[in-house]
Parts: structure tokens; C-alpha cells; sequence
């Protein structure tokens, strides 16, 4: 095809199907077409699109759906209850090396590829998604049943496996923060090709990158020995965020869960970070040893 009929195409594809496998296929072959023809800044903005396309997946709003995220006591984590907000993270910046797919894999790519315009490629795909951003959530039980039918809205803390709370929450002494989504998180934007939305993952008992991959499950894939967190991301994209952690407005905090070892000193600064939340009837809670049961943490309200 000529550069001509690429844009014909893509023109027609943009009505009828935006977001089809079509439309990722196209502009995928449109750039490397346009850095055969050594017009770069084209083929990165073609790019740029197929990052957009290919990753805003489902745009499900999930309203009513609650979901846990398991911090430390940071000034941080205190700052986004205080204000209302979400901080969003580049994900090679999270703990675990091996959580995310996709830049392993198309680093693997540049290392092994022999053609010129394919690496040319795999540069600007690797520079497009550092622009993505994440936030990791965990539920009790699973966002969508393997039947497909929808999973339960409310969520029960005390149904968390409590390696979450020594894995994430700083060995029991951190918080878990529940959030209920309203119809206002999940959304996207044509024009600035940016979204919010949520990813349920997909565990793996092994990934072999050797054998390919859908861009499609570069997020979503995980190993199974994860399993055990029922995770849930939150993935945002925005061309004009050059920050290496963003900000964004959290959905609607409903619970305050403090962790079984959490000290005094944090237990108020939490209390302090609450109270622009208390119109907002944020309750807290103090996580407990079930007296029948070593092995199981119950929360107890104290707020």
C-alpha cells in the first residue's frame, strides 16, 4: 500500500470500527512504512495511536464496584487520602522486576532483532507506552466470573488473603484503602487519545516470551504464583503526562482499613488525613487476629 491509501483506509476504519483489530493491523503496517520512507516523526505519532488503540480494551465502568489498594505510611499514601487523589506509577517502578509484560518483551525485541526498520519500530513502541501508567487494586472476589457473568460489587477486607497485608501494607503495619467506582473514573478521549480504565489479570503458569505476543496481554498477563492477589489495574494513558508518577482523582474512598501492627503515631495521622474526607462518611477500621480462627484478620471500627 502507498502512504496515500494508508490514510484512505484509515480514514474509513476511524468510522467504522476505531478500535477494531483492523484498525491496530494498519497502524501498526502504516509505520513502518512511514520509517522506510525515513518520515520519523509520522511513524511515531502512528505509533503513538496504535499504543492508544491497541491498549484502551474494555472501558466497563464498574460503577458500584469496590476494590482494596494496600499501602505503607508515606507521606505519599497520606496525601492521596487527604486530597482525594490517585498516584499513578510507571510500572517499571514497581517492586517486583518480573510484573510487567510488555516492556520485557519488546526489550527481549530490540536485543534480538536484525532488521532496521521493525528495531526502528520496537524503539518508538518501547518510548509511546513509558507514557502508560498504572495502580495496582486487589478484591476478594473476582471483578468477572470465569462464566463471564459480572462479580459481586461488595467487598468483604476480611476475605483478603492476609499475605497481602505483609506484601504490601509493610508486614501489617501499612493501611488497605477501599474505593467504590462511580460513573465518572473510567473514560477516554478521542481527541487526546488518553483513557482510565480497569484490567483484570490474566495468571499464567508460565509466559515464554520467545513465542510471541498480543499486545493486547501485555498488562494483563501474569504469573500464577500471584494469583493469590485477585488483582485488578487501573492502566491510564496521556500523551502530554511527562511525569514519572501522576496524580489523578480517586473514585469515591468508602473504608480506611489500618493493618494489625500499625502504631499509634500512624493510627493519627490517618485520622488527620480523614478529616477533609469525613463529609464523605469514609469509615475506619482496625484490622484484628479472629479470636476462632490465627490464621484470618477481622476489621473493628474505630472511626
Amino acid at each position: 500500500m502507498t502512504l496515500d491509501e494508508y490514510q484512505s483506509s484509515y480514514d474509513k476504519l476511524l468510522v467504522e470500527s476505531a478500535f477494531s483489530k483492523q484498525m491496530i493491523d494498519l497502524l501498526k503496517d502504516w509505520s513502518l512504512e512511514l520509517i522506510r520512507a525515513n518520515q520519523l516523526d509520522a511513524a511515531q505519532d502512528k505509533v503513538d495511536e496504535f499504543i492508544y488503540r491497541a491498549f484502551i480494551g474494555d472501558l466497563t465502568p464498574y460503577k458500584g464496584y469496590q476494590f482494596f489498594s494496600f499501602r505503607g505510611f508515606s507521606d505519599y499514601s497520606l496525601n492521596d487520602i487527604k486530597t482525594g487523589k490517585l498516584s499513578l506509577a510507571h510500572p517499571e517502578e514497581f517492586n517486583d522486576p518480573l510484573d510487567t509484560v510488555l516492556f520485557a518483551y519488546f526489550k527481549r525485541q530490540v536485543k534480538i532483532e536484525s532488521d532496521p526498520v521493525n528495531l526502528a519500530r520496537h524503539f518508538m513502541v518501547l518510548k509511546a507506552a513509558n507514557q502508560l501508567r498504572m495502580r495496582c487494586f486487589v478484591r476478594t472476589t473476582p471483578l468477572v466470573e470465569k462464566d463471564g457473568t459480572p462479580g459481586k460489587e461488595q467487598q468483604d477486607v476480611s476475605g483478603i488473603n492476609p499475605l497481602m497485608w505483609a506484601h504490601y501494607a509493610q508486614y501489617h503495619t501499612g493501611f488497605s484503602a477501599c474505593y467504590e467506582l462511580d460513573d465518572t473514573f473510567v473514560k477516554y478521549s478521542d481527541s487526546d487519545m488518553s483513557f482510565t480504565r480497569m484490567c483484570i489479570m490474566d495468571y499464567k503458569n508460565e509466559i515464554d516470551l520467545s513465542k510471541g505476543l498480543k499486545i493486547g496481554d501485555a498488562f494483563s498477563w501474569k504469573n500464577a504464583i500471584w494469583e493469590y492477589e485477585n488483582e485488578v489495574r487501573c492502566i491510564y494513558l496521556d500523551y502530554k503526562n511527562d511525569k514519572q508518577f501522576k496524580e489523578v482523582d480517586a473514585p469515591p474512598l468508602k473504608a480506611i482499613y489500618l493493618g494489625l501492627k500499625c502504631s499509634d503515631v500512624n493510627r493519627h495521622k490517618m485520622e488527620l488525613a480523614l478529616r477533609s474526607q469525613r463529609k464523605k462518611n469514609v469509615e475506619l477500621y482496625q484490622m484484628k487476629i479472629d479470636p476462632s480462627n490465627i490464621c484470618k484478620l477481622l476489621p473493628e471500627r474505630i472511626g
